[in-house]
């Protein structure tokens, strides 16, 4: 066995070491030899946890980006439902290692991937992609009554692509990526689909009144719309980047005039043929006398 002295460390180093050994009813020497054997040799039972720190942490500084007051570690304790502020810092630091029950808790909350937290596969943040669009389907699904606010993103690109982004009452985010073009620049499918989004956006412009729920729309960087759909950045984080516009109020108007030119080339085209279609097609005038009157089928 061999053996030398360590000297000059940093206090800092020699607090983490020493927190982790009472963490882990240890001696300090006993940490300190196992982090160096690990470094030098490599050692899964212990390297497994410092990689789930490590993810932790990305988890957490992404969704601090979205906001203005900063959640810490003990704000994530006490929402995971822990006794003490430390559990979720302990984790943090690798000083304990969180079962997958907690880091399921913790997917949970920050709408995040297990697989990509206990394993490292995939993507951080989980998507759910839409195969498709229909009327009711979609207003069952953005007008659950934990949600409390819709974010419909469109991609600052010539195509247009949607992405949705809901926020629940506690707080936490979900993405849907959609099949849809919101662009003047569509096909036959592509013009059906969307005038199902202008009579979603028709549906909760009655229903978000009595219903305690907001909605807004917003333009997107197209770099951080993939950002988004790839499920690499925290939704709240890309929220605070995004351009807020109004086009969600425009876009089931079809005949309202002024302002809508300034929200992308092309918006006015794509209105009319919008108007078009809900003049002309049986079952969109369907769902829009449902849509005003804030239903989402007929009884």
């Amino acid at each position: 066995m061999g053996n030398f002295a360590i000297r000059n460390l940093s206090e800092r180093a020699h607090e983490w070491i020493r927190r982790r050994a009472s963490a882990r009813r240890s001696s300090v020497e006993h940490e300190a030899r196992e982090i160096l054997e690990t470094a030098a040799v490599g050692d899964t039972a212990v390297r497994y946890p410092m990689h789930v720190a490590q993810r932790i942490k990305t988890l957490l500084e992404s969704y601090n980006e979205g906001q203005n007051i900063t959640t810490k570690p003990s704000h994530i304790s006490m929402r995971l439902g822990h006794d003490v502020g430390s559990v979720f810092d302990d984790w943090l630091n690798a000083l304990k290692e969180p079962s997958f029950k907690d880091m399921a808790d913790i997917c949970e909350l920050f709408g995040a991937n297990l697989d990509w937290l206990a394993h490292g596969d995939g993507q951080p943040f989980t998507v759910e992609r839409l195969h498709t669009f229909e009327y009711k389907y979609i207003c069952e699904i953005l007008s659950r009554p934990t949600i409390r606010h819709v974010h419909f993103i469109r991609a600052n690109s010539s195509d247009g692509e949607l992405a949705i982004i809901v926020r629940a009452d506690n707080d936490t985010f979900k993405t849907y990526s959609t099949p849809l073009h919101v662009s003047e620049n569509v096909g036959a499918t592509g013009e059906a689909m969307l005038v199902t989004l202008s009579n979603v956006c028709q549906y909760f412009w009655v229903y978000r009144r009595d219903n305690n729920i907001d909605v807004s729309s917003h333009i997107l960087d197209y770099d951080l719309y993939i950002s988004l759909i790839h499920g690499i950045k925290h939704p709240r984080a890309i929220l605070k980047r995004c351009r807020s516009v109004y086009w969600w109020e425009e876009i089931y108007e079809p005949h309202r005039e002024g302002g809508a030119a300034s929200f992308w080339p092309g918006f006015s085209e794509l209105q009319k043929q919008i108007g078009f279609y809900v003049e002309n097609a049986t079952w969109a005038k369907r769902d829009r006398v449902l849509a005003e009157a804030g239903m989402r089928e007929a009884e």
